[in-house]
């Protein structure tokens, strides 16, 4: 093969005859770079000298790493193209310099010269134009295209078990049409899944040889942090380097060297996680930056300012400092910062595991014939393509070096440069710096991150005097001993607080006061007495409030646990792992945490009256923190029925809901337009809510904060909607909450609809209906009632409907609410409920009371008359037509007569026995809701569940 010389890049090149220079690059790797194009053809190549191959070991396993990596992804685009290498021979027959002839892309006709002036680096790129103006208007797609390349070839790479782990500016190569292509293959490393990969121990296997200080600001913290499993998300770190840096123009860690790179990266980011502080190797590194002061994370978009805040939040995650979560090459490039009209093509197709079992070749001579080897193989491989540059005699002429006989060819036609000529200069593996000894610029040197930096920590004083230990120790137990005491008086969150408190004991016990140990840095010290004061200063505060201002508190009680939590220094969290083998969990904090504080309130009568008293803002507060603990408490806990006795008085004495009464007008619509039936205060309309047919009971008054005066009876439907929202029975009809939207100046309560109507309707339109059964239900939803401690207060058949499962259902609670009202006799004789009213409550004064007020036996007296018109189909004394009479007959104890024709309904002596004993003159004398329970269960069973066999002709009865 014939080869002519070129004198260009300060250097000269033996290149193939049949080409010329046609301009010169700026060097790859401290390699001289030039273009060449052949004679009398379109083609142009990069050639690449790869120089010092014959003198220095770490430079030859670098040459043949990068060729055979460039030979396995030669065909893809995002990766620089290795057309074929060269080999030029000393007069001895050694080895002298590597030449790689890398293709560029088709360059269009015209300005040949000016194409390829465009053809270089990225750093070149980066730095070629001024830093831009805050506020500029340009896009960035040139960068969001490259940074998607140079992800698209890592992600191919990464594919075949390669990491890069010399991704930067000067190792992206951009050709004349603004493609990236990745080269610079030499530091590349194995990467096995299963966390193995071939760095050693020794510098020359975990070291880098490096040309620029530059390089160090775009190598991942892995590296000099000693983190021994290398991953490819190091790859992805330093591709948001080049980009942040792309769109700024300005270097995100520009570090002098590694000690000032790391402070950069943690003044940026913060310092790295546990996971990542557990993985370093050594104590020195780990305790020094330990003992950098503390600093919260700054936001990214601080630095990349006017950036496009989908590619600052796809930088901060190819920043992750734990390499463990960071983001992967794949994901990164279904980012959707990366918002093309059309995607560059990313090659999803396997590809084999890259071999680098020549890794394991020491030896010089091994090397070098791993080289030519490297060399003759490809040629053998790619043949065809290399046909026009009369590969026989080239490959003929490797054939013969490598087997030492005399090569073939004219070798004397090939200009030989002498050392006068050659101004770069030989590589010594034993001079410091690659060549410094001999008084010139190193070329290249090497780099060793995690014992660089361990060199420059060791210069660094960090462990305090002993002195000064002790009296740290003796403060910190003083201190614990008082968090303790404090933690034995919280009553809320006890759990959550244990957890944190353990952090304390763990760390307490690991450093007694006797210790010995004098490896503490002022930064540990000064960090955990800070933490342990602040704890203690924080609880002593808070157990020094009543409960009633603790249980208020419990947002920000919650919110100082988990921010206590994360603000844990790192040798207390250490200390923690290093006792039980896990990392510790955060607080699991919730509400029902508050519950403990609650039963506090609830079991002192003093507490109790005093909340209560609450009103303004802190009633508001307090009734929504009662209401979500009835949402979580069980029924059958006494704290429930406590907890919504003082919702009910709270709410009654201010006139206020909780929060979580009132409907989102999203999820309610009205189905007509027009009320479905109308009463004295209120319309009932018909719509739907999430779904399901309700009902909305439209009061004709105005808005709470409007109403005074005659519009008083509003404040009384909010009374109604704290009880009502509260019960949860099959006999009871539910209710969802409180409209405020749909009907302007109105308000709503949205219950279930229910299609029967009420008992009364229900049983017009089926005479056959099971009355012991209808009896029963109405019964079981009374027991519920008084067992959650409440008093209707208007039970009467107006107020029972019947759900679409022909279940009899207690409705209307807006007497309940006024249990603890003075207006409860004048409101129930103005609902026209005097028919169902007990003696008591119509002359309570007859009966040796000072006023009326509703009890469990007022409800029991309703009841008696309810069962009653259920098996007769008429109100009681439905033959008197005023209601002073009705009260005459109460007063006097004239009853409903029993009616006759009733018996195949149900109506058997010891129903009628029952209902006589329900509306006794004397309250005394009325069963409670369990003996009545009990008595219409046997009745049930007597009767059968089935609808009657023999209904009534006529309906309703006629009672004489």
């Amino acid at each position: 093969m014939q080869r002519h010389t070129i004198a260009a890049s300060g250097t000269t090149f033996e290149v193939i005859s049949q080409f010329k220079l046609t301009v010169e690059l700026p060097e790859e790797d401290g390699c001289p770079v030039i273009v060449v194009d052949r004679r009398g053809w379109a083609e142009w190549y990069v050639v690449k000298k790869v120089v010092g191959i014959n003198s220095s070991h770490i430079l030859r396993k670098r040459c043949l790493r990068e060729m055979k990596l460039m030979r396995k992804f030669r065909t893809y685009p995002q990766i620089a193209w290795l057309k074929a290498p060269d080999i030029t021979y000393g007069p001895d027959g050694d080895i002298r310099d590597v030449y790689l002839y890398r293709t560029l892309p088709y360059v269009r006709p015209g300005d040949t010269k000016e194409q390829l002036g465009r053809t270089t680096f990225l750093d070149k790129i980066i730095h070629k134009e001024p830093f831009p103006k805050p506020h500029r208007a340009t896009a960035d797609w040139e960068q969001q295209k490259c940074a998607f390349r140079i992800l698209g070839g890592l992600h191919y790479i990464h594919t075949a078990g390669v990491i890069h782990c010399d991704i930067r500016p000067g190792s992206i190569f951009i050709a004349h049409n603004s493609e990236a292509k990745i080269s610079s293959f030499g530091l590349a490393r194995e990467y096995k899944p299963d966390g193995a990969n071939n760095r050693g121990i020794s510098a020359s296997k975990q070291g880098f040889v490096t040309v620029d200080d530059k390089t160090l600001w775009y190598r991942a913290p892995e590296f000099m942090l000693g983190l021994e499993n290398c991953t490819p998300a190091a790859d992805v770190w330093s591709v948001g380097c080049i980009l942040a840096e792309h769109l700024t123009r300005k270097p995100l860690f520009s570090g002098k060297d590694y000690l000032d790179q790391l402070k950069k990266i943690i003044r940026l980011l913060g310092k790295p996680p546990d996971s990542v502080f557990r993985s370093i190797g050594s104590s020195h590194v780990r305790d020094y930056v330990r003992s950098l002061p503390d600093a919260p994370k700054r936001p990214l978009s601080e630095v990349l300012f006017g950036v496009d805040p989908l590619g600052v939040e796809l930088i901060e995650r190819m920043l992750d400092l734990d390499p463990t979560t960071r983001i992967t090459c794949k994901d990164a490039l279904n980012h959707p910062y990366f918002t093309f009209t059309s995607k560059p093509r990313i090659n999803e197709d396997p590809i084999s595991p890259m071999s680098f079992s020549f890794e394991d070749e020491y030896t010089a001579e091994g090397l070098k014939r791993l080289i030519a080897e490297e060399v003759r193989s490809f040629h053998e491989r790619f043949a065809s393509e290399l046909l026009e540059w009369r590969k026989k005699d080239w490959v003929n002429e490797f054939r013969d070096v490598f087997r030492s006989k005399t090569p073939s060819g004219d070798r004397g036609s090939t200009p030989q440069p002498t050392d006068q000529t050659v101004l770069y200069p030989p590589v010594l593996e034993s001079d410091i710096g690659f060549g410094t000894e001999a008084g010139l610029n190193p070329r290249f040197k090497l780099d060793n991150p995690r014992e660089e930096l361990e060199t420059a920590i060791a210069n660094i004083v960090l462990y305090v005097p002993q002195s000064e230990v002790e009296s740290f120790l003796q403060q910190l137990h003083a201190i614990h001993e008082r968090i303790g005491k404090a933690e034995q008086r919280m009553i809320i969150y006890k759990q959550s607080l244990r957890q944190l408190i353990t952090l304390c004991d763990i760390y307490s016990s690991a450093n007694p006061v006797q210790s010995t140990s004098t490896d503490r840095t002022n930064a540990e010290i000064t960090s955990v007495l800070k933490w342990f004061k602040s704890i203690r200063r924080w609880l002593e505060s808070n157990v020094s409030l009543d409960p009633i201002s603790v249980v208020m508190k419990y947002v920000g009680i919650e919110s100082d646990l988990l921010s206590t939590f994360s603000q844990c220094p790192w040798p207390v969290r250490e200390a923690y792992f290093n006792s039980l083998g896990a990392v510790a969990d955060p607080p699991s904090v919730t509400f029902s945490e508050v519950l403990d504080g609650m039963r506090v309130i609830a079991a002192d009568p003093v507490l109790v009256e005093r909340a209560a008293l609450l009103n303004g803002a802190e009633a508001e507060a307090f009734v929504d923190i009662l209401d979500r603990v009835l949402n979580i408490v069980d029924s059958s806990d006494r704290l429930r029925r406590k907890t919504f006795d003082l919702l009910r008085r709270i709410c009654g004495v201010n006139h206020i809901i909780p929060k979580s009464f009132t409907l989102h007008s999203d999820t309610i619509q009205l189905l007509s337009d027009r009320p479905e039936a109308s009463g004295g205060f209120a319309d009932v309309w018909r719509g739907m809510y999430n779904g399901r047919t309700v009902a909305f009971k439209v009061f004709r008054a105005y808005r709470l904060e409007e109403a005074s005066g005659d519009q008083a009876e509003l404040k009384d439907v909010f009374q109604e909607a704290v009880v009502w929202k509260r019960l949860q029975h099959p006999n009871i009809a539910p209710l969802y909450g409180i409209d405020e939207t749909t009907f302007p100046s109105q308000v709503a309560l949205v219950s279930d609809w229910m299609p029967h109507g009420t008992v009364a309707s229900y049983l017009n339109e089926n005479t056959a209906a099971n009355r012991v059964k209808l009896a029963l239900e109405i019964a079981s939803g009374l027991q519920y009632l008084h067992e959650m401690n409440i008093i209707h207060g208007d039970m009467k058949s107006a107020n029972v409907l019947i759900n679409a499962h022909r279940a009899a259902c207690i409705s209307d609670f807006g007497l309940a609410a006024l249990a603890y009202s003075s207006k409860l006799v004048t409101v129930s004789v103005q609902a026209g409920s005097t028919r169902w009213m007990a003696p008591e409550l119509l002359d309570p004064e007859q009966f040796g009371l000072v006023r009326a007020e509703l009890s469990t036996q007022s409800d029991v007296f309703a009841l008696g008359m309810i069962l009653w018109e259920l098996f007769t189909g008429r109100i009681p004394y439905y033959h008197l037509q005023k209601d002073a009479q009705v009260m005459s007959n109460i007063l006097r104890a004239i009853r409903p007569k029993r009616p006759a024709q009733a018996g195949p309904l149900g109506l058997d002596d010891d129903i009628w026995a029952l209902t006589e004993a329900c509306w006794a003159d004397n309250l005394q004398e009325r069963p409670p809701m369990t003996a009545v329970i009990v008595r219409l269960k046997d009745a049930l069973a007597r009767f059968g569940d089935a609808e009657t066999l023999d209904p009534p002709p006529v309906w309703p009865l006629t009672v004489d």
